[in-house]
């Protein structure tokens, strides 16, 4: 008998023993997860930054590639979300982790077929190069389903599915991991443009990237096979906390409709402010990443801990944010440069400090968690879907910032409704306070948005469009008709049949492109000309053409090539040249560079570079792999390459002095009032005509005092 008490405390020891192992052992799968979860994230955005830089120079480099990217990831973020929600819910505990091992393997295979098959695991062949222009949206969704769906399925199931396997074992919701998530999400998001982009090439980034989604899936399978290994031993506890789940009270309808609106808000207003601030304010490389970092530190911030987030002070911002919104609206473009862009981006903050700030007041328990966001991730794909594919057929200008705005104030008064803490069930008086006032705020918004916009069109809009490529209209002012891309006008031409055929505004007789049109030395045995001009605008150019010449036009947007072409168009300078002229549609590196590929040499004798969307230089035009397609074009070393570098925000000229002399090229800097052209040749001897010497400044060399 005095055994017994030994034998009972070698048990209790025992016990204690397997009970402090559990314990390590949930430790060690809970630092696995979120090791995991991190890595998942950071990969998740660096696959979509490598393959949209990779496929950037294939649709003319518009900001609207960045913006239809974001678009089908969040639909792969979706599909991740949907395939967790459907593990979770419909497949046996047992079974889950041997589902999802098998998901793995195939997305490992996948990834080892298309190393044999493209340059890299995730950088598709350039048989999948867009052939026609006009359809760019559909082009790049199927472009990324097949280079990188799969990968990115697996990358966003991570997060749901691993919160909710520790969730079952802890019987809480882990939502600490979704902010890790987010800082994931962040940091690559951050790095890439500062760091990986800087130090290695596309190919490089591509296969490390693979390397590292390797290692990631190999975590994700120890997770998979920690799951399959503790669920026998936590069956009890399981079910137990399972009871408990099912004893809580059920999710309404009017909170599921919040998990889904409150992301359709805010996803609205990220794609935008992005539109905003970087296609009509300021065209600054990597000024996008501004906006997105925004949208996530919000995440971040309100799903860390519920602190941070204060209905009134934020309500309060919101409503400040809009009035300051709609004055920075009204400015001219270009002025008061950092003021709009701090601006939208606070107001963008404010916003998504609510829609996400309620999201996480309205977080439920695991039971209910890859439901939850399933509807979150379904929220931010419809509301980047109506940016990028309703907006464009529903407006012909850029009016969603304003709806989101308004739209977030009315979530924001929804989401107090149904709290019977909140201040407004108190007072029926105070309860349409906060609403009113950032509805207020947004109605001044679009008031003097469009008060601005009519006053700076004219009298007689006769054409407007938007679509994938910006916004455009032509404007009938009695004297003139004008042609206006986003913030910019682009082209003029005078109504008056004397005056028709006048080259204006950054192309007339004085300016660097006429003097050289206008003075290139012509000789008995090359009496003709041939041009290439890339970007038509409404084909100015056309009227420096002579008869025996040849303009041959590369065209991305095909709303301008009809303002230009066709039997009655609003443009006549490519219909009344005395030059034959050709519109090539489609990018002009790209049929350029096939057109070199198959022997078709164009031979021009002056390449004009002259490509707009607004006030955007697509810069994949500017680098040495499209300088060497543009030489390789020319048909003699007296050949003139001219650079259209007329810009409010950035100075391309140490660009094209760093191109001149990788290739060994003669510069000239032609600048007339504000428009500014440079001009390239391997040979000084046409930038020594008379004409052109006169007008020219010092090469650029001496120009930037090197």
């Amino acid at each position: 008998m005095g055994a017994a008490p030994g034998l009972a405390l070698a048990s209790a020891n025992a016990s204690q023993n397997n009970k402090d192992t559990r314990t390590a052992g949930a430790a060690g799968q809970l630092v696995l997860a979120a090791v995991a979860i991190f890595t998942g994230a950071f990969l998740f955005f660096q696959v979509q930054l490598i393959v949209g830089k990779y496929i950037l120079p294939w649709f003319g480099g518009t900001p609207a590639v960045w913006n239809t990217c974001i678009v089908v990831f969040q639909g792969l973020l979706l599909g991740g979300y949907c395939y967790a929600h459907l593990l979770a819910s419909r497949v046996a505990r047992h079974w889950q982790g041997r589902v999802h091992l098998l998901v793995i393997g195939a997305a490992a295979t996948g990834l080892a077929v298309t190393s044999f098959l493209w340059t890299s695991p995730i950088t598709a062949g350039l048989r999948w190069r867009p052939q026609d222009p006009n359809h760019p949206i559909a082009d790049i969704v199927s472009l990324l389903l097949v280079s990188v769906g799969m990968p990115s399925v697996v990358l966003a199931s991570t997060s749901p599915l691993l919160q909710t396997w520790i969730g079952e074992k802890s019987g809480g919701a882990p939502y600490r991991l979704y902010a890790l998530s987010n800082l994931g999400s962040l940091l690559g998001l951050l790095s890439y443009p500062f760091l990986v982009e800087r130090l290695l090439s596309v190919h490089t980034q591509a296969w490390l990237w693979s390397a590292a989604f390797i290692l990631f899936l190999a975590a994700c399978a120890g997770c998979a096979v920690a799951q399959m290994r503790s669920q026998r031993a936590e069956d009890s506890l399981a079910e137990v906390s399972k009871a408990k789940l099912e004893e809580q009270p059920g999710i309404s309808v009017a909170q599921q409709v919040l998990w889904l609106a409150l992301p359709v808000c805010s996803s609205l207003l990220l794609l935008s402010t992005t539109n905003l601030i970087c296609q009509e304010i300021a065209v600054i490389p990597l000024l996008w990443v501004v906006p997105l970092a925004v949208y996530l530190i919000s995440f971040i911030v309100c799903f860390d801990n519920g602190r941070w987030y204060r209905r009134g002070i934020f309500q309060f911002l919101l409503a400040a944010g809009a009035v300051m919104s709609f004055k920075a609206l009204t400015l001219l473009p270009g002025t008061h440069l950092l003021g709009q862009i701090v601006t939208f981006s606070l107001t963008l903050f404010f916003a998504c400090m609510i829609c996400h700030g309620e999201l996480a007041r309205l977080k439920p328990s695991s039971a209910h968690l890859t439901q939850y966001y399933l509807l979150l991730s379904a929220g931010g794909v419809l509301g980047s879907m109506f940016v990028v594919f309703l907006a464009p057929r529903l407006f012909t200008t850029y009016w969603e910032f304003q709806i989101g705005i308004s739209l977030c104030a009315v979530l924001m008064f929804a989401a107090m409704k149904i709290d019977r803490a909140s201040w407004v069930n108190g007072n029926y008086r105070r309860q349409l306070l906060p609403l009113a006032a950032t509805l207020v705020a947004g109605a001044l918004c679009s008031f003097y948005t469009s008060v601005f916009i009519i006053a700076q069109m004219g009298p007689l809009t006769v054409f407007r469009v938007r679509n994938f490529f910006g916004e455009k209209a032509v404007i009938d002012t009695d004297v003139l008709l004008r042609f206006r891309d986003g913030a910019i006008w682009h082209g003029v031409q005078y109504k008056d049949a004397k005056r028709r055929d006048e080259p204006t505004l950054y192309y007339h007789q004085q300016t660097g492109i006429g003097i050289l049109l206008d003075n290139f030395p012509r000789t008995p045995q090359q009496p003709d000309l041939r041009v290439g001009l890339v970007g038509l605008g409404i084909g100015t150019l056309a009227a420096y053409g002579h008869s025996g010449d040849y303009y041959r036009f590369y065209e991305l947007d095909p709303a301008v090539i009809a303002l230009s072409s066709g039997t009655q168009p609003y443009f006549s300078f490519v219909r009344d040249s005395r030059a034959k002229v050709e519109i090539i549609p489609g990018d002009a590196r790209i049929s350029m560079e096939r057109e070199a590929n198959t022997g078709k040499l164009q031979e021009f004798d002056v390449l004009v570079v002259d490509a707009f969307s607004s006030d955007a230089i697509p810069l994949h035009l500017l680098t040495r792999e499209a300088m060497e397609i543009y030489l390789r074009q020319l048909r003699e070393p007296r050949s003139v390459m001219a650079f259209h570098i007329t810009n409010r925000n950035l100075d391309l000229r140490p660009v094209l002095l760093g191109l001149a002399r990788a290739e060994h090229l003669h510069s000239a800097d032609v600048r007339f009032d504000v428009v500014d052209w440079v001009l390239l040749s391997r040979s000084p001897e046409v930038l020594n005509v008379p004409a052109i010497a006169f007008a020219r400044r010092w090469p650029l060399a001496h120009r930037l005092g090197r």
